[in-house]
């Protein structure tokens, strides 16, 4: 389940709980580039994706997103498109990833 979510600082732990259950995980790590958080999900075989924010949540936030993007992405080209499934929360609507 791909979870339907836009970053709030006090909603985050559902990100943490979806990036656990992914079966795809690797590992995840933040660095502490000048000014910004810079959070990195490794997933697959040797592949990851990022998103960076001014704090670890906003970054946490990007990066799954992106992780959801790229999950799509391969489900497509693997033609299993009907493995993709939206999750929706109802904590979604209160935020974006600003």
């Amino acid at each position: 389940m791909i979870p339907a979510y836009q970053y709030n600082t006090e909603d985050t732990e559902i990100l943490w709980q979806w990036v656990q259950r992914c079966p795809v995980l690797g590992h995840v790590r933040f660095q502490f580039p000048a000014m910004r958080v810079l959070c990195v999900i490794a997933w697959g075989e040797a592949q990851q994706v990022e998103g960076s924010g001014t704090s670890r949540g906003e970054a946490l936030c990007r990066a799954a997103l992106a992780l959801a993007h790229a999950l799509r992405q391969h489900a497509r080209e693997a033609g299993r498109e009907d493995d993709i499934q939206e999750e929706e929360d109802p904590r979604a609507s209160r935020a974006g990833c600003a």
